[in-house]
Order: structure tokens, then C-alpha cells, then sequence
């Protein structure tokens, strides 16, 4: 027992040390600046392109967000109390604000970052976006399997609730649709390394 103990102690200060190994690289310089010393990734991208990249992911993703938000005001049989469809939309509106957190520091750089934000923020946008897609997939999903086994589009308790059913889907297929098209659009963003200086 006192083995595994010492074992996840230093588990837990390893995984300490790798949050904050990338702070060694920072320096103060003879002026008392802090100064970054450690690697560079630049994207290869010309400026016009990647500016380009950047503004078609931010449209897709402001896209998949809104429509994440619209099905979340849409009254329809699936959003009441059905947990195959609510948890699924409930992690795709998670997926989008993580997936504009993660590209709002990969816009902040222009075209340059720190080695550790770029596995940090370039890593954590493409799990996103697949985390994304998934989950607007299981959302389609789960609501398609309420209508088939149900009976039908509406309730006895909602029964207008057809169109906002209907819609909820179309908004759906539309965000797992933007989410794909802007993860095949973020592989086009490549990065080299720029040794340290």
C-alpha cells in the first residue's frame, strides 16, 4: 500500500511539473522585461491565407454557436426531459465555447505562438471540433430515435411542438455540418518550429 501511495505521489508531481515546464523557458532580462526563451511555432501560411483560414473558421464556428443557441430556445418534444437528446446538446453548446476559446488564442498569436500554447490551444481546437460534431450527431440521433419510437413529432402534452421538432433537427444537422467543415478547414493551419533564440 505505502508503494502505491509514493506512486501516485510522484504521478501527481510529474504531472505538476509538466503544467509549469514551459515557465522555465520565461526570463527576466537586464531591463527587468520578462522575456520568452524557449520555441516558436509559426504557420507557413502566407498572411492572406491564413487570414483567410482564420475568418472561415470563425464564421463556421459563430455558425455552429448560434445554431446551438437557437435549438436551446426551440420548443420542441425532445427538449423536455429527454436526457438522450439534452445531454448530447447540452456538450455541443460546451464543444462550441470551448472551440472559440481555442480559437480566439490561436487568432490572438498572428501567425506565431509558444510552443506549449500551440499543443495547448491547436491540439485542444481539432479534439473540440470532433467533440462537436459527435455530439450534434448524437443529438440527430436521439432525436430521430424519440420520433421513431414515440410515434411521431409532437406530444399529447406539445402538440405544435412538429415544426420546432423539425427545426431542432435542421439546426442540428446545420452545426454538425460547420463543425466538420471548420475542422477540415483548421488542418489547412500548419506549423513549423522555430528554434530557440
Amino acid at each position: 500500500m505505502r508503494s502505491y501511495l509514493q506512486f501516485q505521489k510522484n504521478q501527481s508531481q510529474v504531472r505538476a511539473r509538466k503544467k509549469t515546464e514551459h515557465l522555465n523557458d520565461i526570463r527576466q532580462d537586464a531591463s527587468g522585461n520578462w522575456v520568452y526563451e524557449g520555441e516558436w511555432m509559426e504557420c507557413t501560411l502566407s498572411v492572406k491565407e491564413r487570414r483567410h483560414v482564420i475568418s472561415g473558421l470563425w464564421c463556421l464556428l459563430i455558425l455552429a454557436a448560434a445554431c446551438c443557441i437557437i435549438c436551446g430556445c426551440i420548443r420542441g418534444t425532445g427538449m423536455e426531459g429527454c436526457f438522450y437528446v439534452l445531454i448530447p446538446y447540452a456538450s455541443s453548446v460546451f464543444a462550441a465555447c470551448l472551440c472559440i476559446r481555442h480559437l480566439f488564442a490561436v487568432s490572438a498569436g498572428k501567425g506565431r505562438m509558444w510552443k506549449h500554447h500551440h499543443t495547448k490551444h491547436m491540439l485542444g481546437l481539432g479534439a473540440c471540433l470532433i467533440w462537436g460534431i459527435i455530439s450534434s450527431f448524437l443529438c440527430v440521433a436521439g432525436r430521430i430515435g424519440l420520433a421513431a419510437f414515440s410515434g411521431g413529432w409532437t406530444s399529447p402534452a406539445t402538440p405544435d411542438s412538429a415544426v420546432g421538432s423539425i427545426l431542432f433537427l435542421i439546426l442540428q444537422i446545420l452545426s454538425s455540418a460547420a463543425y466538420l467543415a471548420a475542422w477540415y478547414l483548421q488542418k489547412k493551419l500548419v506549423w513549423k518550429t522555430v528554434p530557440k533564440q
